[in-house]
């Protein structure tokens, strides 16, 4: 579990506001399939977005939503790439 400790209360609200409207949205499996190329074979191949997402592009363009660019010049960051961000921190759950 990680966290992000510059957020404000206001900010969090408003993700988990993104979040929800994010439900119910397709899950986009091309680039899912283009992020294992690129990790794969470290190729980076075109993409043209169509406003879905897979988890780890949800999260970071939630936070983007609010202010927050978790991966700077990574358009479409792994979860690998979320966990490496300097603005999160990693929390351990009791």
């Amino acid at each position: 579990v990680f966290t992000c400790d510059i957020l404000t209360d206001e900010q969090r609200d408003l993700i988990a506001i993104y979040i929800i409207s994010q439900l119910g949205t397709h899950y986009d499996w091309i680039l899912l399939f283009l992020e294992g190329i690129r990790y794969i074979f470290h190729v980076m191949l075109p993409y043209r977005e169509f406003h879905k997402h897979i988890c780890s592009t949800l999260w970071n363009d939630a936070y983007k939503s609010v202010g927050i660019d978790l991966c700077p010049n990574i358009n479409y960051p792994s979860p690998a790439d979320l966990s490496e961000s300097k603005l999160l921190r990693k929390s351990h759950l009791l």
